[in-house]
């Protein structure tokens, strides 16, 4: 249906002459018009002069503008003034002069991006672009909030050096993943920000970056489902999904901030990671060193136990590393370590070796303050 009124001009100016008897102003009309034919239904002055004609009064549809006298208009200045102004323009204007004709909708398509960093929100009340941490879009309906975000992620110049998914609401996943679709190219993307659920479906946004321009992913559970119970099954289900991928596969590091009660982390969900930081910021070095090299302590005032020793049994990883807001000194678990089975390493006090069984080589474990890093060498 859609296709046959685009294509029948007075079918087309009947739908103007429909969003401008509800109401609207001229450029809200003209998306409204967009939403429901299509981006390449009008252009905007096609739009803008018959909505004005209506205003005026005047609702003949079948005038033949071919009669009307010539007038100077923007789209007669030279490319190299309309370039200027969209130099000067900021995205929320680049969204807009896309639309107005297709001169500068390929001015627009080509212009270069001036941020680095895009953070998406999609909640049940509204859906949020924030650009370099200071820029943002608002929007109310989730089709025009899509439209402009591919416009922003479709500039082939684009080079973020991080990508945020912060919040998308479930009954949006879908669509948001349908848009994605529609990208031509893979994102030039070298951070990447996971806030996720328990399914961690947020994770699926890695299939639409560039494999090796990603170097870091960082998976955040959701703040506000922090006193939720953690899925260990769903999140081992999820991280399997993402180990698969290439993005993953040539990423240098991979970043957990579980926001859960450390004692509900699922240690079993990342035993394939080779390259691994937790962060945790109620337990100090100590207590972390110890649930890694000691098979479970006592987490405060909790009964339930910490273990975090099956990771020592990976044949996966490489390095881990535990990052807190509490400082610890070595030398306060140092003794500890040793009766362990832990190895002095000459000239290094902040490092202890402990051999890895049946093989040559050994994990080194070091603590400097908030970190506490074990490497197998």
């Amino acid at each position: 249906m859609a296709e046959e009124i685009r294509k029948n001009a007075l079918c087309l100016r009947t739908c103007i002459l429909y969003e401008f008897l509800d109401k609207k102003p001229v450029f809200d009309a003209y998306k409204s018009l967009c939403t429901q034919l299509g981006e390449s239904a009008i252009d905007y002055t096609e739009f803008e002069f018959w909505y004005m004609r209506f205003s005026q009064g005047t609702f003949d549809l079948e005038h033949e503008r071919r009669f009307d006298s010539k007038s100077l208009s923007l789209m007669t200045l030279p490319v190299k003034i309309l370039e200027k102004i969209v130099g000067k323009s900021e995205l929320k204007e680049h969204l807009i002069l896309r639309n107005v004709c297709k001169k500068f909708r390929k001015i627009v398509v080509n212009a270069d991006p001036r941020f680095k960093i895009i953070s998406i929100k999609a909640t049940a009340s509204k859906i949020e672009f924030e650009l370099d941490n200071d820029y943002q879009l608002e929007y109310k309906n989730i089709n025009s909030a899509l439209s402009d975000l591919i416009v922003i992620l479709s500039n082939p110049k684009i080079r973020l050096e991080s990508l945020e998914i912060r919040d998308i609401d479930q009954k949006y996943m879908k669509m948001f993943w349908k848009k994605l679709g529609t990208l031509k190219l893979k994102l030039h993307v070298e951070s990447v920000l996971i806030e996720y659920e328990n399914t961690m479906e947020e994770a699926n946004i890695l299939k639409y970056l560039k494999p090796g321009i990603l170097k870091t992913i960082i998976l955040e559970r959701r703040v506000a489902h922090k006193d939720i119970p953690v899925n260990s099954d769903e999140i081992t289900e999820g991280m399997n999904r993402i180990i698969e991928t290439e993005q993953y596969k040539k990423v240098k590091m991979l970043y957990v901030r579980p926001n859960c009660g450390q004692v509900t982390f699922p240690v079993k969900a990342f035993m394939k990671c080779s390259q691994l930081t937790i962060n945790f910021h109620t337990l100090t070095s100590t207590q972390l060193a110890n649930a890694v090299l000691v098979s479970s302590i006592h987490s405060g005032a909790s009964n339930s136990k910490l273990n975090f020793q099956p990771f020592l049994k990976s044949t996966e990883l490489q390095l881990l590393r535990f990052k807190t807001q509490r400082d610890t000194k070595m030398e306060t678990v140092k003794d500890n370590l040793l009766v362990i089975g832990g190895k002095d390493v000459r000239n290094c006090p902040n490092s202890i070796r402990f051999p890895i069984k049946k093989s040559k080589n050994f994990f080194e474990l070091q603590i400097n303050g908030l970190e506490i890093r074990i490497e197998r060498k």
